[in-house]
């Protein structure tokens, strides 16, 4: 993401606050600023992270909870979303993706989807594919149908 476009700002979606705690630690340590949303946290603590994300340049990753960031949040700053895990709910994979694929948005949104190999020869996981096919909107590059 920063080697192509520097100014690009990136949405991290996880079912997991394990995980986001994780990429909390990480971030820092590789160079990110960085804002997140979590189910836990107060109304008045979100919008000012959000309006953090949206207009301070440095900050450019957006660690959301799927369940409280996916649903009813602009976040058009972002021209990337990654999926650390697939969900088993496909139209809430949608709304987290539309946090940032939606009116005003200037650039092209790329979406990555991360997914665990299930064999000692690599191989990736046939049952993701049956289980979470690909719904993507027109407009929308996705890493499974590019």
């Amino acid at each position: 993401m920063r080697v192509t476009d520097p100014s690009s700002k990136a949405l991290v979606f996880s079912q997991y606050n394990s995980t986001l705690e994780w990429l909390q630690r990480r971030l820092p340590e590789e160079g990110f600023s960085f804002r997140t949303i979590t189910g836990s946290m107060a109304q008045r603590k979100r919008a000012r992270a959000i309006e953090a994300f949206q207009s301070d340049p440095p900050t450019t990753v957006f660690l959301l909870s799927m369940r409280s960031g996916a649903v009813g949040i602009n976040l058009t700053a972002a021209s990337h979303v990654y999926l650390l895990e697939p969900c088993l709910n496909p139209a809430l994979e949608e709304q987290a993706i539309g946090r940032a694929w939606r009116m005003g948005q200037q650039r092209k949104v790329t979406v990555k989807r991360f997914y665990v190999k299930v064999s000692s020869r690599g191989s990736s996981s046939v049952l993701n594919l049956l289980l979470f096919p690909c719904s993507c909107l027109s407009g929308l590059e996705c890493d499974r149908c590019a």
